[in-house]
């Protein structure tokens, strides 16, 4: 729709606004709030200790953008998680501006607005995941492609290749970037001259993708092997279960909101099924939604699917909706009456999960709470550099999960690095990939674990292990909302045999 320069102006500036009050709440709640890092974070900031090519789950790029202001101002949850508010703010600049072009300026701030309003991009501001990164790549390959093959400007193939690549190093979810551009080449009927330079970038992203190659083939290939057990590539995965498949219906009902994702999921699929009458941009922004919301469906019926996996697909179908934004339909009438609905479902339920995150629990059991996670790290990592510190030699530290050895290590003053044990049955995590049993022999270990008889399981790789004395010092309650979320237990072992813990089989 056009506007009057005027117009846009006022638009411009209040999209501008709108970002940097966002950008001020996201770094206020990271700032002020009770909470810790999530097991997640403390593990990618592991990560970012060790730089590398790729580590077990994921790409690099996380690592990164978390060493750089962490070497700055120090290993604190502000600086881990502050990334995300920045990469957010860039995300929603993306996001207006590319809205703009589509269907103007007005409508591209309601939108904005919208989106932002909804659990899962709000997340993205104070939650320093693969989420943010892959929002912002996602967002330039998007603009890239539409300026390729809408506008026939040959630099978006660049860019498309480029961004698509920067993508996959974040989060391995966006190489289906590329079918998704196939598609719409396919449904479109796309010249030689477009696949041709569509090939062009998938060689952009094949260069890209080699370091992820290259630390494959010196570990084993188990990168591949862990995201193919993701999606269930294995036998005994091939179950249906149907229950999964409404954890994935209501995971995204809660992260987007019901109006705003059923509307988007209906738009999707009207565009797609009507592609004769569709408009090129319309195909186009819904190709780059079906794939992957496809892909998460047939997965969850045989598996959970993270209820954010599909988060990126809903980036094209929200520009899709600010395309037919002035359209009437039986669905949603009008995207106004969309707009304002969806607001008003939002914002209480957005205000609620604000202040969960800065530590009112509302009296609700704090196993009900999805806060429960951010819990405990600070007084789990007090309490072993104490235990640490009060040894008379220097100990290693044992546990059972890599979500404790993340916050230890991150909790911990002196940050130790920590060594996960194969105690229960297990998936094989980042820790197996570095090893360093090897240079333990004789050792004496710290162990920390929830479950108190676990740790006979490894207590015959050491000449002894008893609890550490003294009154409180050989468990420690974790207290949410005056109730105890779990417990931990902390013995001393002493002369590590080194006879490494077999490496767990599932990937």
């Amino acid at each position: 729709m056009p506007h009057s320069p005027d117009t846009d102006a006022v638009n411009h500036r209040r999209a501008l606004l709108f970002i940097s009050a966002s950008f001020a709440i996201d770094i206020l709640l990271i700032a002020v709030t009770r909470l810790g890092l999530s097991a997640d974070e403390a593990h990618y900031w592991d990560w970012s200790r060790q730089l590398d090519l790729a580590y077990y789950s994921k790409g690099p790029m996380v690592a990164y953008v978390i060493r750089l202001p962490t070497a700055i101002c120090g290993d604190t949850a502000f600086a881990v998680r502050r990334p995300a508010a920045i990469l957010q703010s860039i995300f929603l600049v993306l996001f207006y501006r590319f809205a703009a072009s589509l269907s103007g300026s007005e409508i591209a701030f309601k939108a904005m607005v919208l989106f932002r309003s909804t659990l899962m991009v709000s997340a993205c501001g104070v939650a320093m995941t693969t989420d943010p990164l892959i929002a912002v790549f996602w967002m330039v390959a998007l603009s890239g492609g539409y300026a390729a093959v809408i506008r026939q400007e040959s630099r978006g193939w660049w860019v498309f290749g480029i961004a698509t690549g920067f993508a996959f190093l974040s989060k391995y979810t966006a190489a289906i970037l590329l079918p998704s551009m196939a598609l719409f080449l396919v449904v479109s009927g796309g010249s030689r001259a477009q696949w041709r330079r569509f090939g062009l970038s998938c060689g952009v992203v094949g260069l890209a993708s080699i370091p992820v190659i290259w630390w494959n083939a010196q570990h084993g290939w188990v990168n591949v092997a862990h995201n193919l057990g993701h999606v269930g590539a294995s036998r005994s995965s091939l179950r249906i279960r149907p229950e999964k498949f409404l954890e994935l219906v209501g995971g995204q009902l809660g992260l987007i909101g019901p109006l705003l994702c059923a509307a988007l999921l209906v738009l999707t699929f009207r565009v797609l099924t009507r592609r004769r009458e569709s408009a090129p941009r319309e195909l186009f922004l819904a190709s780059f939604v079906a794939p992957l919301l496809l892909m998460c469906v047939v997965v969850s019926f045989t598996k959970s699917v993270y209820a954010n996996w599909p988060f990126p697909a809903f980036i094209g179908a929200m520009l899709l909706l600010v395309v037919k934004w002035n359209e009437s339909a039986p669905v949603w009438r009008q995207a106004d009456t969309l707009y304002r609905r969806s607001l008003f479902f939002h914002l209480p339920i957005l205000a609620i999960a604000y202040l969960l995150y800065l530590g009112v629990t509302f009296w609700v059991p704090p196993q009900f709470l999805p806060t429960k996670k951010l819990v405990g790290g600070p007084e789990l990592g007090a309490r072993v550099e104490e235990l640490l510190r009060s040894a008379n030699k220097e100990l290693f530290v044992i546990t059972e999960n890599y979500d404790t050895a993340a916050l230890i290590a991150f909790y911990a003053p002196s940050h130790p690095y920590a060594m996960v044990d194969v105690i229960d049955g297990r998936r094989m995590n980042q820790y197996d990939v570095w090893g360093g049993w090897e240079y333990l022999v004789g050792r004496d270990a710290l162990i920390v674990v929830k479950d108190f008889a676990s740790v006979g399981k490894i207590r015959d790789r050491f000449d002894s292990i008893e609890p550490y004395a003294g009154a409180g010092e050989n468990s420690l309650a974790i207290q949410y909302g005056g109730e105890t979320l779990r417990t931990f237990h902390f013995f001393r072992a002493r002369n590590f045999s080194g006879e490494p813990p077999q490496v767990p089989t599932s990937r």
